[in-house]
């Protein structure tokens, strides 16, 4: 993504489509290995459903 500011997964308002994410699907936030850019997995059910 030359010359973008947004984020790996294409948004500037990473936090809000985090939030739209999980209230939409009942997600949560769960562990996330340090990829050195900023990002979420997020978990539906058991821990080992991650979108």
């Amino acid at each position: 993504m030359v010359g973008s500011t947004t984020s790996p997964c294409g948004t500037d308002a990473l936090k809000a489509t985090r939030d739209f994410f999980i209230a939409l699907l009942d997600l949560t936030v769960g562990y996330r290995p340090d990829f050195g850019f900023p990002g979420y997995w997020l978990y539906a059910g058991d821990a080992r459903s991650c979108i």
